[in-house]
């Protein structure tokens, strides 16, 4: 039983702590905007910036989540841009006919086209974390699979040659059939 729970409690370990991945490589996102395709890749290494690139030259952006974003047009000039309450709050110092001029594409068609790319490259995670129902999983199967080990550990150690009561080893059994059910139900609420 000894045996049962260190690989449980190992594979736990391994779960929490040893499962960290390395940046994924950013497919871009391809859309038209005016006849023009732009194709948005986000940088790995930070996620909320990166780069658009068209016809008529390159962009790069630094995207919040808070809703602010900086554009930096192919010829340097800058324009940022503020999400408040729906509505879209840009900076004074933007020339529109500038833009329109050099073939940019405006900056409130940025805007919402790099939202959108940003929602489909990251989206919003509902429910709880697998790791959750994993460890709800592991202590279940370690109160089905060993209720005296725990009984030990929570209450037979306070005592010399003590013996759990059937009850009890049946009681443990059922909190483990609990946890699991839990589990299960993290399982189905994060799919």
């Amino acid at each position: 039983m000894k045996k049962i729970s260190a690989v449980l409690l190992l594979l736990l370990t391994l779960l929490l702590f040893g499962c960290g991945s390395k940046p994924q490589e950013s497919t871009p996102y391809i859309t038209n905007i005016d006849g023009q395709q732009l194709e948005i890749t986000f940088d790995p290494s930070n996620a909320s910036a990166g780069y658009i690139h068209t016809a008529n030259g390159d962009y790069s952006f630094a995207y919040q989540m808070s809703g602010s974003l900086e554009i930096i047009y192919p010829d340097g000039s800058k324009c940022s841009m503020t999400n408040i309450n729906g509505g879209i709050a840009a900076s004074i110092n933007y020339d529109s006919e500038s833009v329109k001029a050099k073939g940019f594409i405006d900056r409130f068609d940025l805007y919402w086209v790099i939202e959108s790319a940003y929602k489909s490259q990251h989206p919003q995670r509902s429910g709880p974390s697998p790791v959750i129902a994993v460890l709800f999983f592991a202590i279940g199967a370690w109160y089905l699979a060993s209720p005296y080990t725990v009984w030990q550990l929570s209450h037979g150690w306070k005592f010399k040659n003590a013996e759990p009561s059937d009850e009890i080893l049946i009681l443990y059994r059922i909190g483990g059939g609990i946890f699991i059910f839990i589990g299960v139900l993290f399982v189905i609420s994060s799919l």
